[in-house]
């Protein structure tokens, strides 16, 4: 299995640089041979999308260790934010490069489970009056994600360890929140 890791390592670190790289060129960056990667992911697509799932487990993990069900909404939000800003500039480009690369059946098995728990926190902000709930939770869910990429695509500055304050300002208000509350 440490092939199969070395594999997967390179093909991050490779995709981040080339969305295009070949099976080829992350065989020779693993120190495998390519009929070994084959062996492993029997395809581009089985490799492309193993890379962006073990990506994905990483920021997923991240998410977690942010606890967005303990404590206020608002709270809870920001942190989530801020944990999944932290691991995005981690992967920020071989993911998305590898994830634009995937059928849309693919990306929706590795989307789902983020969706999924964002929205819970949404709808449990909602729930005790912390959020907006004359928004729908599938726009708040589709409008942070859209805001989230224009944080990166613009590269807002921000510290270590938290997402730019123009977007977390942003979502706050855009969620019906108390930016100013927070501080």
């Amino acid at each position: 299995m440490r092939s199969a890791a070395a594999i997967l390592d390179a093909a991050v670190d490779l995709l981040a640089e080339r969305p295009d790289v070949s099976v080829e060129e992350i065989a020779t960056a693993s120190g495998v041979s390519r009929q070994t990667v084959y062996a492993h992911y029997p395809s581009r697509r089985a490799l492309l999308f193993a890379a962006a799932e073990r990506m994905t487990t990483d920021v997923m993990a991240a998410l977690d260790s942010a606890e967005p069900e303990a404590g206020p909404a608002d709270a809870a939000l920001l942190r989530t934010i801020d944990a999944l800003w932290v691991r995005a500039n981690v992967y920020g480009k071989a993911l998305r490069e590898a994830i634009a690369r995937l059928p849309v059946e693919d990306t929706a098995a590795l989307h789902d489970p983020l969706g999924a728990r964002l929205t819970a926190l949404i709808e449990r902000g909602q729930g005790d009056g912390t959020f907006s709930p004359d928004v729908d939770a599938n726009w708040l869910l589709a409008s942070t994600v859209a805001l989230s990429h224009l944080a990166a695509q613009e590269a807002l500055p921000s510290t270590g360890d938290r997402a730019p304050e123009p977007l977390r300002d942003s979502l706050l208000r855009l969620y019906g929140a108390h930016p100013g509350r927070l501080r």
